[in-house]
């Protein structure tokens, strides 16, 4: 063999190896930069049961800043007008509280992402003395607080990530400054679910109870399509799970317990294990940014 044509070789077998090389480090980078464990699960079941698209927590908070308006009840039937949306209620003058029945769905059933939910509330406008009153606005009294309860909802939704069947849902919130352009949200949330998650080439259910504690979050009384940019303050909680793998495995933790911390500001809640691993969400499509 010619000493050129040994050096042709020589070259041809250095490319294919550094190619091989480079491809095996950007495969091992990826697995690297973001492995799959069970906060990572945790934070995507968190996510989805918080954001507005999916039917979480926001979802519902949009339904009661909706509310604080003239004709609130009125404009929250028109706000879904485009979609399915069904909605009920009632007024007790005893009491002064709106009983409200709401279904309605997001998407097309088979596409993603998708949503059909049902919701019960309890709603109480109060005026400047704490006295209850009909309406948002009975002239000439603007309602300052609103006691807002979820009794039960049902649905499910479905994202990239995670297909949701919900199995049990109650919150007990108190709006202040209802009168001002963002309100005050302080209260509880409690939802119980059964996440089928995807990802990693693997599949798990998650059935997990996700609890909240709302501390101060600022929301605008306009809901439209800036409502999530809206959104700051801190709600604090715990998320339970239990894990099964349907095909595969990842990590050793069939059960997980993590105590949570969530902070809004920008359209996004940063979703902290008090580990130092901070998972940022997006809060309309109930998604970890990845």
């Amino acid at each position: 063999m010619r000493k050129n044509d040994w050096r042709f070789i020589q070259s041809l077998l250095f490319i294919v190896v550094s190619a091989l090389l480079l491809l095996s480090c950007s495969l091992t980078n990826n697995d690297d930069k973001e492995p799959l464990t069970a906060s990572r699960d945790a934070a995507e079941c968190i996510a989805s049961s918080v954001g507005l698209n999916t039917g979480g927590a926001l979802d519902q908070i949009s339904d009661v800043a909706t509310m604080c308006a003239p004709n609130g009840l009125k404009e929250l039937e028109n706000k879904y007008g485009k979609t399915y949306f069904v909605m009920t209620k009632s007024y007790d003058e005893n009491t002064g509280i709106w009983s409200i029945h709401i279904e309605r769905e997001r998407g097309v059933t088979g596409y993603i992402p998708y949503a059909h939910f049902t919701r019960d509330y309890r709603v109480r406008f109060l005026n400047v003395l704490n006295q209850p009153q009909h309406y948002y606005i009975v002239d000439p009294d603007t309602a300052r607080t609103v006691e807002f309860h979820i009794i039960r909802g049902t649905g499910r939704h479905q994202t990239r990530r995670i297909s949701q069947q919900l199995d049990s849902l109650s919150a007990s919130f108190t709006i202040t400054n209802a009168h001002q352009a963002n309100v005050t949200v302080n209260g509880t949330y409690y939802r119980a679910a059964r996440d089928t998650i995807r990802g990693y080439n693997r599949t798990r259910i998650s059935q997990n109870v996700l609890q909240l504690a709302f501390h101060d979050v600022v929301v605008p009384r306009n809901t439209g399509n800036n409502f999530c940019h809206g959104i700051s303050g801190n709600v604090t909680g715990s998320f339970d799970a239990d894990i099964t793998f349907i095909s595969g495995t990842a990590y050793a933790e069939n059960h997980i317990h993590r105590d949570i911390s969530i902070d809004f500001g920008s359209g996004k809640g940063n979703i902290s294990f008090l580990t130092g691993k901070i998972y940022k969400a997006d809060l309309y499509t109930g998604e970890v940014l990845d």
